[in-house]
């Protein structure tokens, strides 16, 4: 999910869906129990496959038994997808609703935001971790950080601005 020196936040090791999440405004929340099942009309990330693809249908036997689920590729081609997502490696692709793309700032402006929207802005504004402004708040977006934010909870940034550099980064857990 994230490259080999940690500077930089990549969903996907393909391009051409990095550049499908910049493009269509995407925030991939990473599947986090292994009970997760796809809805019909979400798009997702199959890092076994590489690519992304939309939820058509569910099947199920002439029993009534569940037995999988009708997709559509990213190619527009049609299949048959029938395990179980692979947890922190599959991605729930959501529209930008809250149009965090176009938010200049979501430090100290008292808005609570999910995990996955804090690391895709910081995404979306090619932030690093070589951005000295924004150092602080590195150990929150991490993937490999014990403080990493998780994708589903709400959030609140502060930070206190000395000589263009965000100090006392804080996140407080909040509600929307």
């Amino acid at each position: 999910m994230f490259s080999i020196m940690n500077k930089d936040i990549y969903y996907t090791t393909n391009d051409k869906v990095n550049k499908r999440i910049r493009k269509e405004h995407l925030i991939p929340y990473r599947i986090s129990s292994p009970e997760y099942r796809l809805k019909i009309n979400k798009n997702y990330f199959c890092s076994f496959w590489n690519q992304c693809f939309k939820v058509i249908s569910k099947e199920f036997s002439d029993d009534n038994e569940f037995i999988g689920y009708y997709i559509q590729w990213e190619d527009g081609k049609y299949g048959f997808y029938n395990s179980s997502p692979e947890i922190y490696r599959d991605l729930i692709l959501e529209q930008d609703i809250n149009n965090i793309t176009n938010t200049n700032n979501i430090i100290n402006n008292d808005i609570a935001y999910t995990g996955a929207e804090i690391v895709y802005w910081f995404y979306i504004h090619n932030i690093n971790m070589f951005n000295k402004k924004y150092r602080g708040f590195w150990k929150f977006v991490d993937n490999y950080s014990r403080l990493r934010l998780a994708d589903n909870s709400y959030y609140k940034l502060y930070g206190k601005i000395t000589n263009g550099v965000y100090n006392s980064c804080r996140i407080i857990k909040a509600s929307r």
